[in-house]
This record gives C-alpha cells, sequence and structure tokens, in this order.
C-alpha cells in the first residue's frame, strides 16, 4: 500500500509573517487536519505565552478542527545550542527544550523535534558531541515522563548539526537507547547526503522514523513546496513506500525562496506543494 491522504500534515512555518488567526484559517481551506506547529513569533513562542494564550490556542485548534502531530522547537540559530561551550546558553536551551516537552503534553501534540546543536568548525567535535548527548539524554528522559517522543534533524551538515551523518544518528541512538528518541527523514538533507529514504530508514530502523519533513530543493539545504525544485520526489514516494513508513508527512517549506517569496504568499506555497502531494499519492485526489 502507498502512502496516504491521512498522512499528510501542514506546518505554520511558511506562514511566519502573518498572524495566527490568518495562518490557521489559510490552512483550514486547504483542506488537511494535522499540523506540524513551529513555534514561532508571532504564532506561540512558549517562552513568551501566558496559560491564557494556551487555552486560547487549544480552542482555536479545538473550534477548526485541528490535531498537531509534531511540536517544533526552532533550535538551529543563535540563541539555542544544546551544543555550546556556553553554560549560560546551554542551560537555556535545556529550558526552552523541556517547556516544549510540556507543551507539548498540553497540547496533545506526541512528537517534539529539534536540532541537536552545532560547534564552531574549528572546535572539538568529540567534546561537543559530549555535551549535546548529554543534554539529549536529559530531554528524552524528560519526553519519557511527559509520554512525548523526540524527533531530532539528521541534516548532512556539520555547520547545522553535530547530527550529520545516518552514522552518528546509529551512535546517538546506541548511547541513549529509548524508544522515545528518533528521528525526522527529510528529503532535502538525505539528498544531501546521497541517500534513498529506504536506505535512511533501514539504517535507522522504521520505529525510529518518527516523521518526514518532505519539500523539494535546487541546491543547497533551501526546502522549496514540493514540484519547485529539482528533487525525484516521485522516486522518494516510492522510496518511503517500500521501507514500509506509516507515519506523517509534514510538507516542510522555510523562507523566503524563488520561484517566488514564500514569507509573501504562504497560501500559494502551501496550496503548490499538497496539491503536488496529492496528485502523487496512491488515494490523492
Amino acid at each position: 500500500m502507498g502512502l496516504r491522504k491521512t498522512q499528510i500534515a501542514l506546518t505554520n512555518y511558511p506562514y511566519h509573517k502573518c498572524s495566527l488567526d490568518f495562518t490557521l484559517h489559510s490552512m483550514e481551506k486547504l483542506g488537511i487536519k494535522t499540523i506540524e506547529f513551529v513555534c514561532c513569533e508571532p504564532h506561540f513562542y512558549f517562552e513568551d505565552v501566558t496559560e491564557a494564550d494556551t487555552k486560547e490556542l487549544m480552542k482555536k485548534l479545538e473550534e477548526k478542527g485541528f490535531t498537531i502531530i509534531c511540536l517544533t522547537a526552532p533550535t538551529m540559530e543563535y540563541p539555542m545550542n544544546l551544543a555550546s561551550e556556553n553554560i549560560m546558553t546551554r542551560t537555556k536551551t535545556v529550558k526552552y527544550l523541556v517547556d516544549a516537552i510540556q507543551y507539548a503534553e498540553k497540547l496533545h501534540a506526541p512528537i517534539v523535534s529539534f536540532n541537536m546543536g552545532q560547534a564552531p568548525l574549528d572546535a572539538d567535535t568529540e567534546a561537543a558531541w559530549t555535551r549535546a548527548k548529554e543534554a539529549v539524554a536529559y530531554l528524552v528522559s524528560v519526553a519519557e515522563s511527559f509520554g512525548v517522543r523526540i524527533a531530532l534533524y539528521v541534516t548532512g551538515s556539520r555547520k547545522s548539526s553535530l547530527l550529520d551523518s545516518v552514522e552518528k544518528a546509529k551512535r546517538l541512538k546506541k548511547e541513549i537507547p529509548s524508544g522515545s528518541l528518533g528521528f525526522v527523514a527529510d528529503t532535502v538533507y538525505l539528498d544531501k547526503m546521497a541517500l534513498e529514504p529506504e536506505t535512511f530508514i533501514r539504517e535507522l530502523g522504521l520505529e525510529n522514523i518518527f516523521l518526514v519533513h518532505f519539500a523539494d530543493c535546487k541546491s543547497g539545504a533551501l526546502h522549496l513546496a514540493p514540484g519547485e525544485g529539482n528533487l525525484d520526489l516521485e522516486k522518494c514516494l516510492k522510496s518511503f513506500e517500500r521501507a514500509g513508513y506509516e507515519g506523517y508527512v509534514s510538507l516542510n517549506m522555510r523562507g523566503s525562496r524563488d520561484p517566488y517569496v514564500y514569507e509573501e504568499q504562504p497560501e500559494r506555497c502551501m496550496k503548490n506543494g499538497l496539491e503536488w502531494l496529492l496528485a502523487h499519492l496512491s488515494d490523492g485526489c
């Protein structure tokens, strides 16, 4: 059986220059009720919200019939870095991610995704790995207590993450052998690592792939709407199907990209990606 429409999730990140109400209304029109919710300003940056804000968000989601399948905590830019030599930065990042786990439980989101952290290119990578691993181990223990799972990005680039290869991901699972720790399979990063989805999943274990980020690209790590880049995404879909993947596929497009500015036309971006994906799924229509 191929991937199905019920496995599609939208994401609010292309709408991060729009209000929450506009974003939810726009995604509602697209007809998909599952969301990977990126906790960004002005939607819901949980370091700056109150309990009343949380209840209001839950009310709005319920009214529109939305379900959050993953809460994403942005950690790929300063001041968030689990591998930092600066103890203040690491402590702040750990607290931020504990908050993310707690909000995931409140919002009934089963997964929290984030980046393991990065080190300067001239730094001692092994020391940075030890710092980040200890932080992730602690966060996994917190996630276990809240009934939440953690999904980390495997990026294929040392400048963006210590978790830059499937070998590093396998090492992390060996050092933190918890069923609450898994990974995101991102089509752009898989292309960067020259890995088929089927190979990535076989190497890490199907049970350890908690989410798929589905996007196109033309070069580098740009995340374009499916059909707007040059990746062979039809081949990717077939590879996920052969691997037996049955989790969510999140349309993960980020930032201002050509052939138009996603931040200025987020609904166009999301609609284009969704239409491409629906047209290529086994039950798409």
